[in-house]
């Protein structure tokens, strides 16, 4: 007599057999209360498991990527609520460091009790389309809409708000600019880690690892922030005395970002002056900002799980703190967050140190050389026009990338070439990269015409589109003058400062 137990694990292989595997199929059961996992020979064959001992789950997915974990736990959720099949592609290294790419079938059978799931795994092929290829795809679209939607816009308010606090407003209008101008980099800096900790944030592909005077960075980071605080908002006081020459192999840029997460962190909770600190332990230099605000214990357990990787970021000082230590390391720097023997907490980053290094700065001359700028927004022509004037810098427009490559050519025929092009990379007609390769493909090489991209996406994947469209670098959207004069500074010749640093 055949049993009501035995009915519906037929009914659930009949399901099963309506999804497409191969005939190497191996079968699985979790029980999701107890994490018990029991496996068919073939199931720990294709995973590679021992064919004796009973691996837990969590041993099973330790050595998933973490998109792929997941991706697994999303179709299990989705097979435990509604009973129906779930199929999830993933990636796991296998014992003998071999990765092999696997679909997982998750289904839940009346068979077994409401916390239990079975399902199947087949090894895919190297050719097969591998669905985590395609999410990462549709992923990289969504944010990279995001940014260009978001970053033009901002771009617009942050920039002529802090030109418009430079301008001598009467004292009301001032905070009023500067209210605005603090609300729209708050939500600048939380779309940045958003997009950070998911992987299309701005990460440098290859950061600029030069000799950089920390203190002197620090120094100009504190002020810079001051003097974009909203009315009300807690100073950064430094807690160091030396004006420079505490150095650092790493990349500014990257240092004065993963310092404004730190200042975010810490400066969630209102009361105290930040104190920002600055010394030298052993063959580091660390930086650190500290604060004086009460937190629980979980608050901070969570935003040191944040640091390792290991939360779902939730907060806005979750994503600060996760998106530092992915920045922290792309330059080989270190996060610590801990408490402090007083009230607050202190987040400290440390860097490889350049010790002795010296540096003599001489005077900056004129700068002789034109710029062109190809960007078909008004407002973003409008703002880097007046960064050009303040930065003593000769800027030409043109408002699509076809326009730009017949005045690189045109100034080229006459004898004044263009020293960069800075290059906006969605505009009609021609976009930048087309742009980009059209002038390449003229004969203007890197060295005698280097081209900028100026664009809302910035992640690594753009980056390296754009490298490959024959660009340099990357100016991400929105930016303020101190970044416009940064960039000059880097690839005009007349504007850079004549330092020696001795050898590392």
């Amino acid at each position: 007599m055949t049993q009501p137990g035995d009915r519906a694990t037929k009914a659930t292989a009949r399901q099963a057999a309506t999804v497409p595997m191969d005939d190497e199929a191996g079968h699985w059961l979790l029980d999701a209360a107890t994490g018990e996992l029991q496996l068919s020979p073939k199931a720990r064959r294709i995973c590679g498991f021992p064919v004796d001992g009973r691996p837990d789950w969590r041993s099973a997915v330790a050595r998933f990527a973490r998109e792929d974990r997941r991706r697994l736990m999303a179709a299990t959720r989705k097979a435990l609520a509604s009973g129906e099949i779930a199929t999830c592609d993933i990636r796991r290294m296998r014992p003998d460091g071999e990765i092999r790419r696997l679909r997982v079938l998750v289904m839940r059978s009346p068979a077994f009790g409401s916390r239990q799931i079975n399902g199947v795994v087949t090894e895919q092929r190297p050719d097969a389309p591998f669905a985590g290829d395609e999410a990462h795809f549709d992923r990289h679209r969504f944010f990279g809409q995001l940014a260009h939607e978001l970053y033009n816009p901002l771009n617009g308010i942050i920039g002529f708000s802090d030109l418009m606090m430079r301008s001598g407003l009467p004292a009301g209008q001032e905070e009023r600019a500067a209210a605005i101008a603090c609300a729209a980099r708050a939500m600048q800096h939380h779309v940045e880690n958003v997009m950070t900790v998911h992987g299309e944030g701005r990460l440098p592909a290859a950061p600029d690892m030069v000799p950089v005077d920390i203190a002197c960075l620090a120094r100009d980071f504190a002020r810079r922030e001051s003097e974009r605080a909203s009315p009300g908002a807690m100073p950064i006081v430094l807690g160091f005395q030396q004006a420079a020459g505490i150095w650092a192999r790493s990349d500014a840029a990257v240092v004065s970002a993963i310092l404004q997460r730190l200042i975010a962190i810490t400066g969630a909770a209102q009361g105290s002056p930040l104190l920002l600190g600055l010394g030298c332990v052993g063959d580091r230099v660390e930086l650190t900002v500290q604060d004086h605000a009460c937190r629980t214990a979980r608050q901070v357990a969570e935003l040191q799980l944040a640091l390792r990787g290991d939360a779902q970021c939730i907060s806005a000082s979750d994503f600060a703190m996760a998106a530092a230590a992915r920045l922290a390391a792309s330059i080989q720097a270190r996060i610590a967050f801990e408490a402090t023997p007083w009230p607050g907490h202190m987040a400290t980053l440390s860097l490889p140190a350049l010790l002795g290094a010296q540096a003599s700065a001489g005077l900056r001359p004129k700068m002789p050389e034109r710029v062109l700028l190809a960007e078909d927004d008004e407002i973003c022509r409008m703002l880097i026009a007046q960064y050009a004037a303040s930065c003593d810098v000769i800027l030409d427009i043109a408002e699509n990338g076809a326009v730009a490559v017949a005045m690189v050519e045109e100034a080229q025929s006459l004898g004044h070439p263009y020293a960069l092009v800075l290059m906006d990379l969605r505009m009609p007609v021609m976009d930048g990269f087309a742009a980009a390769r059209r002038l390449r493909a003229l004969g203007h090489g890197e060295a005698g015409l280097p081209i900028i991209a100026v664009s809302a996406n910035c992640s690594e994947e753009d980056v390296l589109e754009c490298r490959a469209a024959g660009m340099q670098d990357l100016m991400p959207k929105p930016f303020m003058v101190e970044e416009f004069e940064s960039c000059m500074v880097r690839w005009l010749p007349s504007m850079k400062l004549s330092a020696h640093h001795p050898g590392i």
